[in-house]
């Protein structure tokens, strides 16, 4: 298994499950026996949650949103008043240093009881504002050049301009832009958004 090469077109909720055994059978009678695998969230599924544990295997990994539990345990976390502090860990600039809060609880998957902890970060706003805003640059970007694309093709009828520039218009709006719409006709019609 180590510097294994594996086809890309295998998946990770194959590989992950057979990667921890492995791992597991190649520290055994080496004093590695609690070690606790930090695992891809592909190895959880419904399916594959059972294959560790049959072996006693303890793993950490991301729980994923494809559960409907995920959801519950966020909320519930953060309803939930008493998180334990885990504080920071970077203490430089403390302006941009984020703080970490914890809340433990046990569920039940398919019978079986497994721990969860759930972390919240102080600062994850400016994460989520810079992710956001580059997300909105690059939707912008895409309606620019499709604008651009749309002003340099001429139209021999004023319905055909008002109908693509229309379908621009509404999927500009879908994702959150205004625009306005303008035709002009210099021998063919040509639209500006």
């Amino acid at each position: 298994m180590p510097g294994e090469l594996l086809s890309g077109n295998k998946s990770g909720r194959v590989w992950n499950p057979q990667a921890v055994r492995e791992l597991s059978e190649l520290l055994t009678g080496k004093g590695y026996e609690k070690t606790i695998f930090p695992a891809d969230c592909a190895l959880v599924s419904a399916e594959s949650l059972l294959k560790p544990d049959e072996q006693n295997i303890q793993f950490i990994s991301r729980f994923p949103e494809t559960f409907d539990l995920a959801e519950e345990l966020k909320t519930e976390a953060w309803i939930h008043g008493n998180r334990e502090d885990s504080g920071s860990l970077a203490e430089k600039p403390a302006d941009r240093t984020s703080g970490y809060r914890g809340w433990q609880t046990v569920r039940e998957i398919e019978g079986k009881s497994f721990g969860f902890v759930a972390v919240h970060s102080s600062n994850p706003e400016q994460r989520k504002e810079r992710s956001l805003n580059k997300a909105v640059g690059r939707v912008q970007k895409e309606l620019c050049q499709q604008s651009a694309e749309l002003q340099k093709q001429p139209f021999a009828r004023e319905p055909d301009a008002m109908r693509a520039s229309e379908k621009l218009r509404e999927l500009a709006e879908k994702k959150g832009f205004e625009s306005s719409i303008s035709l002009k006709k210099v021998g063919n019609y040509s639209v500006e958004f």
